[in-house]
């Protein structure tokens, strides 16, 4: 129990007078700033929120070892949810968790990892279809491929909406347009709205079918990509509006023991049918590994960089292979960073390989 600051008068020397005042303000103070935090516990759920951010998260000790889901939102108006899973101790040899929500319909999602351990989703509007399949799912079905063989993990979502109600009054936004519960009509600050033709700086999942169907066609052709009759997980589609007018279209190609692939194409804003691939170079200095210049392994997409990151693992235990940056200027994909390491044992985090190739900022 917190001991309450006394003051004895007959104690007081009267020398410091100036130091005692600004000793009680910084208190008083600090206390005020500590009314700015909270944190709740509802069911399986934890929520800390700050004046910048709230978190949530719950947890599972899966295999001596704790699996996590993580959905956090800063403070600002109209921004988005981060979804992310983290495990803790990290395998090397986990490349690909396939994320499913039980108690509903919602297709399963791909995600993938640098150092075995964050697992990031997306940012996610709060008017997101998996936001509402979050509220009404049982669980997160957490499927991990390692090495060949597979694990099933869970994750409840007891208190998942309480946990996004919370939020949502922390923050103020019940009842306004970007609640993640009770979506009301509640506009944003002014100060929020975003300029007129400005683009959302974030991805979205699309159906498959929703890419354009040159893309389809083409990266079967040229990125080796399996068709869509090919037996395995179901395919998945993303999409991007760049802010010059483009949009930058994702597939996913093949599978692997512990790799996957995705294909890349540029288009047009207004004409999604008359785009191209995106070919990704490699420096002279590159070992020439097993890579088709139109994809990339284990790859994913960073809005502030406006980068391509990938990780191609050369075997299962993810101590060797080759890690990469595309950086996106102006309607092309440059190579920024290329980096190799040889198979030798000895885990190292991806963006520590040794450097190969690194362009002038």
């Amino acid at each position: 129990m917190k001991e309450k600051l006394r003051f004895d008068p007959s104690t007081f020397t009267g020398r410091f007078p100036g130091a005692v005042f600004l000793a009680v303000l910084i208190c008083v103070a600090t206390d005020k700033a500590h009314s700015t935090e909270r944190s709740k516990s509802v069911r399986d759920w934890t929520v800390r929120c700050s004046a910048d951010m709230c978190r949530a998260t719950t947890e599972s000790r899966v295999g001596g070892g704790t699996l996590r889901a993580t959905m956090e939102r800063d403070g600002k108006p109209g921004t988005a949810l981060f979804i992310s899973i983290t495990r803790d101790p990290p395998d090397p040899s986990d490349t690909t968790l396939i994320l499913s929500i039980t108690g509903t319909d919602r297709a399963a999602l791909s995600l993938t990892s640098t150092d075995g351990r964050f697992y990031p989703l997306r940012m996610v509007p709060s008017d997101d279809p998996l936001i509402a399949a979050l509220k009404d799912g049982k669980s997160l079905a957490v499927s991990t491929t390692a090495a060949g063989s597979r694990s099933d993990d869970a994750l409840s979502l007891s208190g998942v909406t309480a946990a996004f109600l919370f939020m949502d009054e922390f923050q103020d936004r019940l009842d306004r347009t970007d609640a993640l519960v009770r979506v009301g009509f509640r506009p944003l600050p002014a100060a929020a709205s975003p300029p007129a033709g400005a683009q959302a700086p974030d991805s979205a999942e699309i159906e498959y079918g929703a890419l354009p169907v040159r893309f389809r066609r083409i990266a079967v052709e040229k990125a080796d990509c399996d068709p869509e009759t090919v037996r395995g997980p179901a395919k998945t589609a993303w999409r991007v509006d760049l802010p010059d007018g483009l949009i930058l279209w994702e597939m996913s190609c093949w599978y692997g023991a512990y790799n996957f692939g995705s294909a890349y194409y540029l288009s047009p804003a207004g004409d999604p049918e008359a785009g191209h691939l995106v070919e990704f170079a490699s420096p002279s200095g590159a070992s020439g590994d097993t890579y088709n210049p139109f994809s990339l392994t284990n790859a994913f997409w960073d809005p502030k960089l406006r980068e391509l990151t990938s990780w191609h693992k050369s075997r299962g235990v993810g101590d060797c292979g080759v890690f990469e940056r595309h950086r996106y200027r102006a309607g092309i994909f440059s190579l920024h960073e290329y980096r190799e390491k040889p198979c030798d044992g000895v885990w190292t985090e991806p963006p520590d390989y040794p450097l190969i190739y690194k362009a002038r900022d």
